[in-house]
């Protein structure tokens, strides 16, 4: 018999009963806390390797990890922003300066991202999220995903407030990225 659990792993992601993102994401956070812990002291936070050097090796390995599976995310503001704080603590462990010195000093989070020639953690996953979107809308309409991507679920909705669906995280990407909600699938197909 196949024992009935409320939370499991799959192809990487965690998948929970409440169909809710929150333990992918904080697993996603360990995971990169994990990667980046490991090359701190030879890689981060050293003076020896260039920014271009910790650009790379934050993106190729942290980033990847932390991001993982994000295309398909709903995340709420919450989730959003424990992500920035993540990759913003990064930031400032690589440019040699902790929260006390942006406090008095009064050094600005874009400073840092701007002097790393990194964006912000938005833009990364709103770039996953219309790349895979772009891949779905390319999708003949038979496949599961594109069907997925198109349904519409006549019921109503449960009582309470309502959670954060990928309809709407959907909605906020393009909107971020300025492409109208109704020529997004013809634009693309191009």
């Amino acid at each position: 018999s196949i024992p009935i659990v409320h939370r499991f792993k799959y192809l990487g992601s965690w998948i929970t009963t409440d169909g809710r993102d929150d333990v992918d994401v904080d697993e996603r956070l360990k995971s990169a806390a994990q990667q980046f812990g490991h090359l701190k002291k030879c890689v981060f936070y050293t003076t020896e390797v260039s920014n271009a050097a910790k650009h790379a090796v934050y993106t190729g390995l942290v980033l990847n990890v932390l991001l993982y599976g994000s295309e398909s995310w709903s995340l709420s503001e919450m989730l959003l922003s424990r992500i920035h704080r993540f990759h913003m603590d990064r930031v400032r462990t690589m440019c040699r300066v902790n929260r006390w010195h942006t406090r008095h000093r009064h050094i600005r989070n874009e400073y840092l991202v701007d002097r790393l020639h990194r964006q912000p953690v938005r833009s990364y996953i709103t770039h996953r999220q219309l790349r895979w979107l772009g891949h779905v809308a390319r999708m003949p309409p038979r496949r599961l995903p594109r069907k997925l991507l198109t349904c519409w679920v006549p019921s109503a909705r449960p009582v309470g407030g309502p959670l954060v669906t990928y309809t709407e995280t959907v909605r906020k990407t393009l909107c971020t990225a300025g492409i109208a909600l109704d020529t997004w699938c013809e634009m693309a197909q191009d």
